[in-house]
């Protein structure tokens, strides 16, 4: 019985040993946190009015985007054999206040913030701050881990909503660093959505 206890014990701090240092707030200073959140908010952030994904880098979105920045937030951070992995959450449309955590990692050429890789890993679903943030830190300790997430997709979680994508459905173009559904025209219908309700609210106003 001592053996297993120990050895149980022994098992347990190698685990706790092979985790990454997530913590942010000793690697990065509020400067630096808010300057990598805006470095890659072009890729996790929504577009604006009729962007698409060919032209949201134009220099006329960078006040747009600067505000958006703001409304995300860096939870974890570490560095793994030159990768910036993080953990972003920013709140979601909801009765009650949730929040939605996007999981990524991203590798900068040395010494500057010129991107030279880029990839989202995961999106969960949204949830209440205090059960999403060790959700989404485990995640991510997977994830540099290199195991295998497709168990917390929705079609392999059972009851429990853990992550939204990756799904059966929608994966992740890491070329173009975007997320495409298998399902006809799904974004397509989304941004005819959003166009046509800035259309009627343009109407409304020129109404007044």
């Amino acid at each position: 019985m001592v053996i297993l206890l120990l050895a149980s014990v022994w098992v347990s701090a190698c685990n706790d040993a092979q985790k990454v240092n997530l913590d942010v707030a000793s690697q990065l200073n509020m400067g630096q946190q808010e300057e990598f959140v805006y470095s890659i908010i072009r890729y996790i952030g929504h577009l604006p009015g009729k962007t698409n994904h060919s032209n949201k880098f134009d220099t006329a979105y960078n006040s747009y985007y600067t505000e958006l920045a703001k409304r995300h937030q860096l939870r974890f951070y570490g560095e793994v054999d030159g990768y910036n992995y993080f953990i972003i959450t920013r709140i979601a449309p909801s009765i009650q206040e949730k929040y939605v955590a996007i999981g990524g990692r991203v590798k900068f050429a040395e010494g500057s913030r010129k991107m030279e890789d880029f990839e989202e890993i995961f999106r969960t679903w949204k949830m209440p701050l205090p059960e999403l943030l060790p959700i989404a830190e485990k995640l991510l300790q997977e994830a540099i881990a290199g195991q295998d997430l497709s168990k917390y997709y929705p079609e392999n979680s059972g009851d429990e909503y853990i992550i939204e994508f990756p799904n059966s459905e929608v994966a992740y173009d890491k070329p173009n660093r975007v997320w495409v559904s298998t399902r006809e025209d799904v974004m397509e219908q989304l941004y005819k959505i959003k166009e046509q309700t800035q259309r009627d609210s343009s109407m409304v106003d020129s109404l007044k």
